[in-house]
C-alpha cells in the first residue's frame, strides 16, 4: 500500500465538527455480525427482518423485488453525499468527489443523444450537478448550463469525439476527461491524500486496460490512446512495458505500491483473461489507504471516508439482495461480497 506520513494529511480545525459527525455516521454502517446475519437470512423475507434491526429498517416497508429496493437505496447514497457537502467547510472538493457521477450521468446524456435513446435508466443522479440540467445542457448543445468549472473539459470532451472520427469511443473519452478534473482539481487543492488516491486510482485503472489489451494483442497505438495520464507510475512506463511478456510486469513494477496485487492477479488472468479478481482487489488496496483517514480529524480525510465506506455498503447490500432474490447459496452470496 501507498504509505502516506500522518505529517501529509490535513491540519484545518474548521473540519473538527464536521468530521464528529462523519465518526458518528460510521458507526451506524452495517458492521460484519450484521452483514454475517444478512448473509445468513433464509429467504427475502428473513432478510428484509434482519434488516428491520439496522439503519435500513425502512426497506421493511418495500416489495420483495430489486426494483422495489433500488430506489430506496439510491436515495440512501444521494443523502450521505447531501449531507456530507452541506457539513464540509470546504463542499467544492466533496462535489469533486461527487464529479464522478457526474461524468457517468453526461456520458450518459451524451450516449441517448448519439443513439437517439433516453439517458434515464443509464443516469444516476448522485452528482453535484443536476441530473435534468445535465441533460438538458447535452440535448441541447447549451454547455453554457453546466457549472464553469466543468464546461470547458465536457466541450473539449465532445469536440474530441467529433474529431476523432471513431478513433476513440465514447466511454473512453469521457473516462480520460474525468480522471483528469478529478487529478487538477485534487492537485489544486490542499489535500494531498485525496491527490494520492486519485493518482492510484488511475494507476490502477492504467494496470486494467494494461493487462485487457494485452490479452487482446491489440497494438500499441490503442494501448496509447486508452491510458490516463496523471498516474503515480507515467503512461510511458506502461508503453515501454508492451512488449515484455506479461509474466515481467511483478518484477518491473516492483518499485511500486502495487507489486503484491499484480502478482495476485496474474495467474488467475492468464488462465481465464477475466478481471474480476483485479476489481475486488482495487478496491480493498484503496480502502487500505483510505483507512489512513483515520490518523486525523482535521481535514476532508475522514469525510471522504465516509462516503467511500457508504458506497460499499450500498454496493453489499445490493449484492445481497441480488443473491437474495436469485435464491443463491449462502456460500456462493459471500464468495460475490468478499469482491465488493
Amino acid at each position: 500500500m501507498y504509505y502516506i506520513a500522518p505529517s501529509q494529511l490535513s491540519k484545518d480545525s474548521r473540519y473538527m465538527c464536521a468530521v464528529g459527525l462523519a465518526r458518528m455516521l460510521e458507526t451506524k454502517l452495517l458492521d460484519k455480525p450484521s452483514v454475517n446475519r444478512l448473509v445468513e437470512s433464509r429467504d427475502i423475507h428473513a432478510l428484509k427482518r434482519e434488516l428491520g434491526e439496522t439503519q435500513y429498517h425502512y426497506l421493511t416497508s418495500v416489495g420483495t423485488q430489486f426494483a422495489d429496493f433500488e430506489p430506496a437505496l439510491h436515495e440512501e447514497l444521494k443523502r450521505a453525499y447531501q449531507l456530507i457537502s452541506s457539513i464540509a467547510p470546504e463542499p467544492e472538493l466533496i462535489n469533486l468527489w461527487r464529479s464522478r457521477y457526474d461524468f457517468h450521468d453526461l456520458k450518459a446524456a451524451y450516449k441517448a443523444k448519439i443513439f437517439g435513446e433516453s439517458a434515464d435508466a443509464a443516469s444516476s443522479g448522485l452528482g453535484a450537478i443536476d441530473i435534468k440540467l445535465i441533460k438538458l445542457a447535452i440535448k441541447e448543445d447549451n454547455l453554457s448550463l453546466l457549472p464553469q468549472n466543468i464546461r470547458k473539459t465536457i466541450k473539449n470532451t465532445i469536440v474530441l469525439l467529433g474529431d476523432a472520427r471513431g478513433g476513440i469511443n465514447i466511454d473512453t473519452a469521457f473516462d480520460k476527461a474525468m480522471y483528469n478534473f478529478l487529478y487538477l482539481g485534487a492537485k489544486k487543492s490542499n489535500c494531498i491524500f485525496f491527490r494520492i488516491l486519485i493518482q492510484q486510482y488511475i494507476d490502477l485503472t492504467n494496470l486494467k486496460i494494461y493487462l485487457r489489451l494485452k490479452k487482446r494483442a491489440q497494438n500499441k497505438k490503442l494501448l496509447a490512446q486508452a491510458l490516463l495520464e496523471h498516474g503515480l507510475i507515467e503512461k510511458q512506463r506502461f508503453l515501454d512495458l508492451y512488449e515484455l511478456p506479461v509474466s515481467e510486469l511483478p518484477s518491473a513494477l516492483a518499485h511500486t505500491p502495487y507489486t503484491a496485487l499484480i502478482s495476485e492477479v496474474l495467474p488467475r488472468h492468464s488462465k481465464q483473461g477475466n478481471l474480476d479478481l483485479l476489481e475486488g482487489l482495487t478496491e480493498n488496496y484503496l480502502s487500505e489507504y483510505i483507512q489512513l483517514a483515520r490518523l486525523t480529524c482535521m481535514g476532508a480525510e475522514p469525510l471522504i471516508a465516509y462516503l467511500w465506506a457508504k458506497e460499499n455498503e450500498i454496493k453489499l447490500l445490493r449484492t445481497i439482495l441480488v443473491g437474495k432474490l436469485n435464491n443463491l447459496s449462502k456460500e456462493v452470496i459471500k464468495r460475490r461480497i468478499t469482491r465488493v
